[in-house]
């Protein structure tokens, strides 16, 4: 097993690709936590799917593109399964309308998580890392 002690963090992971890759993941040996946003039932299927492979799996539901909502996942995912040596940061949204018709409600909704969200995500896990990093020096 490739991944095997690893932790892996997907974002997205409760459906489509996010989905294949934590079943990918937990089949290599990684335990995984499956961010969601909206269906919870979806991400605990797919942890449960993950558990019945003798990995560990934990589901977070948080919003990435919302700093706080990130920042309290990776702190979550690292009390609950420890360190995370993998993220994939794989969340996106579509909006399927005309361009010209797009609201500007959609269209910040959609660069938030398209776009600022690819640079919020890897930002916090670093921050976790670092805050983690002085309370056990300190």
């Amino acid at each position: 097993m490739k991944l095997q002690g690893k932790v892996a963090l997907i974002t997205g992971a409760s459906r489509g690709i996010g989905r294949g890759i934590a079943e990918v993941f937990a089949e290599e040996g990684a335990d995984v936590a499956v961010n969601y946003v909206a269906s919870a039932q979806a991400a605990e299927d797919v942890a449960a799917w993950i558990r019945g492979q003798g990995r560990r799996a934990v589901t977070v539901k948080a919003d990435v593109a919302k700093r706080a909502e990130v920042e309290a996942m990776f702190d979550r995912v690292w009390k609950e399964l420890g360190p995370i040596d993998i993220l994939v940061n794989n969340a996106g949204i579509e909006t399927i309308v005309p361009f010209l018709d797009l609201t500007d409600e959609q269209w910040t909704r959609l660069v938030d998580v398209n776009l600022r969200a690819s640079g919020c995500v890897p930002r916090c896990s670093a921050g976790a890392r670092w805050r983690r990093a002085a309370k056990e020096t300190s």
